[in-house]
């Protein structure tokens, strides 16, 4: 029988927000399957928790302590995987930051920070990546990972800056058809990582509160698994399918969410 994912063993990659949540968890699995990871994060002693986690599977993990709310950060730490991997093959865009101010009430340097790193630093990245890849002349796998808030009311700033990377992402996609360099959109719902730590206190209580019946309606399982609400493991599980196929696939996007964490507005024309 035909295997699901391909070898990826031995590739290189680069994982931004590393320290924690979903990038941690993309870091780890890539790891299991051989991947040697460059993994960013702010949090120089979350890192190297991360990456006492990934020694644990006899893997390679080299840290890069960087604030991509700063331009240029991204594209030095493009290059900085490049000199420690030798070949840049993977580059996964996890790092974000979320807050739930509505349009009208969100002030500009809140704003304009979460647009350097959820938007302009992906794409910096991406153009960077890009490049090498086409000067080595290898095939490359790029996932941006967005978020369900794109397609559902009440996303404010966070959502329009992940509609915004969708589309992005998908302009990438087309523009690389002809090259052996692969584009992809991992958009997950309902997961706990912690996204809500670029939160204010008052705005962790309201996600809470908005949250709180599904939340507390059914006891995690042994992973911290509910019907509505993911682990981090989950996104990763679906990170690795996208980059481990063939050339001639295009995975153009991924929806996952828990079974129940459904909205059928997320679907609407």
């Amino acid at each position: 029988m035909e295997e699901l994912v391909e070898d990826i063993s031995g590739k290189g990659a680069l994982v931004t927000g590393a320290s924690s949540g979903m990038g941690r968890a993309i870091a780890i699995r890539l790891v299991r399957a051989g991947v040697k990871i460059v993994g960013l994060g702010r949090d120089q002693g979350a890192l190297e928790e991360t990456q006492a986690l990934v020694g644990l599977d006899g893997g390679s993990f080299t840290a890069i302590r960087a604030d991509l709310a700063q331009a240029g950060a991204m594209e030095r730490a493009v290059s900085t995987a490049i000199e420690t991997l030798g070949q840049l093959d993977i580059l996964i865009n996890n790092a974000a930051v979320m807050n739930t101010h509505t349009p009208g009430e969100t002030a500009r340097g809140q704003w304009a920070k979460l647009l350097q790193i959820n938007l302009h630093a992906v794409i910096e990245g991406c153009e960077a990546a890009i490049a090498h890849m086409r000067e080595v002349g290898h095939s490359g796998r790029i996932v941006n990972i967005s978020s369900l808030a794109s397609r559902l009311p009440g996303g404010g700033v966070y959502g329009a800056s992940k509609i915004a990377l969708e589309k992005y992402t998908q302009e990438l996609r087309e523009a690389l058809e002809s090259d052996p360099i692969r584009v992809s959109a991992v958009i997950p719902g309902g997961f706990a990582t912690n996204l809500a730590r670029g939160m204010t206190e008052a705005e962790q209580l309201t996600f809470q509160q908005n949250m709180g019946a599904k939340l507390t309606s059914t006891t995690p399982d042994s992973q911290g698994r509910t019907p509505y609400f993911g682990i981090a493991d989950d996104v990763a599980r679906a990170v690795h399918f996208a980059i481990a196929q063939p050339d001639f696939l295009n995975v153009s996007e991924l929806v996952i969410r828990p079974a129940k964490n459904i909205d059928p507005s997320a679907f609407r024309d």
